[in-house]
């Protein structure tokens, strides 16, 4: 039986190389497509928590107010974004992702998701069918762990 400091272990060896894979992947996939990491962190933002305003994004990002404008204003002028009303209060401008930049972040999953598909095509039937119950056992403890809403 493995001993918990060696899955530890094993894990961290395994997400450490997914992580660089993957943040690998996103800077290569930024560079092709003309986009900085800043912009493209602000469409990810967007995608998963829905509409801000710039002074969310100037939080998020830890920047001023000053350059979320400046960087909100570019994702305009490229059509990745749009501002619109707040229904709470129509002086508040809410950035929102158009159609454009939602069919650049999935050819983006798709990009980073290749080396994944690899990967599978590359394992035996035998290490495919263990590691697909080690993966499972693992992602519902950690939904299990999880601290948000």
């Amino acid at each position: 039986m493995a001993k918990q400091n060696d899955i530890g272990k094993l894990l961290r060896e395994w997400m450490d190389l997914a992580a660089r894979r993957s943040i690998r992947d996103v800077v290569l996939y930024c560079r092709e497509k003309g986009l900085s990491m800043s912009q493209f962190s602000v469409l990810c933002r967007l995608r998963f928590r829905g509409g801000c305003s710039v002074s969310e994004i100037a939080e998020d990002a830890g920047i001023s107010r000053a350059a979320a404008s400046q960087l909100a204003e570019r994702l305009v002028q490229l059509d990745l974004v749009v501002r619109s009303e707040a229904p709470y209060d129509r002086r508040v401008k809410l950035l929102v992702l158009t159609e454009k930049a939602q069919a650049l972040l999935r050819e983006s999953d798709a990009a980073r998701e290749k080396w994944i598909d690899e990967l599978v095509r590359n394992l035996t039937p035998e290490e495919r069918t263990v590691g697909a119950a080690g993966i499972r056992a693992l992602t519902d403890r950690a939904r299990q762990l999880r601290k948000e809403p």
